[in-house]
């Protein structure tokens, strides 16, 4: 049902059949998530909020997790002497270097390191490359656990040589 009323709002009701069916059998059978095996993922992402969600979700599949709020910290973090198996860095960055910026220097310093790249606005890439072009594999925001599980385990675990859309590896 709908009711509306002038200066006063809108009320939506709205009733579903009742299921007798088991919770379980409503669910679609999902496979497993990809969990780590405690391999360290440094996060490089402004929004705390979104940083406190990512760590927390990156923790729950079995990754220690290294935070940043922009490069300069990441790259601290680096210079620190911390081991980080796979960098996670956001696009749209303060302090005017980008995270793709930023992956491509880390990739210039060492071929090998494992980077994805993440993020939620498509106009981060207008005038820049189609998502389809970036050396390193992306994640769009929002992403399920399951997505981010997928996306990492698959970054971690790629040959660094392997190419990616004709480009270096991941």
């Amino acid at each position: 049902t709908l009711e509306s009323e002038v200066g006063r709002g809108t009320v939506v009701d709205v009733y579903l059949p009742r299921s007798d069916a088991p919770d379980a059998a409503t669910r679609p059978n999902l496979p497993p998530l990809v969990r780590g095996a405690g391999e360290t993922i440094l996060l490089v992402e402004d929004d705390a909020d979104v940083r406190r969600v990512m760590r927390e979700r990156l923790k729950a599949l079995g990754y220690r997790v290294e935070t940043a709020a922009d490069p300069s910290a990441a790259r601290a973090v680096l210079d620190a002497g911390v081991p980080v198996d796979l960098v996670l860095t956001d696009i749209v960055m303060p302090g005017g270097i980008t995270g793709l910026d930023f992956a491509r220097t880390l990739r210039a310093e060492d071929p090998e390191r494992r980077i994805v790249v993440t993020s939620g606005f498509a106009e981060d890439l207008a005038g820049g490359p189609a998502t389809g072009e970036i050396e390193f594999p992306f994640l769009r925001k929002p992403h399920s656990l399951a997505e981010l599980a997928t996306t990492v385990a698959a970054a971690l675990r790629a040959a660094p040589t392997e190419p990616r859309n004709g480009r270096p590896g991941i």
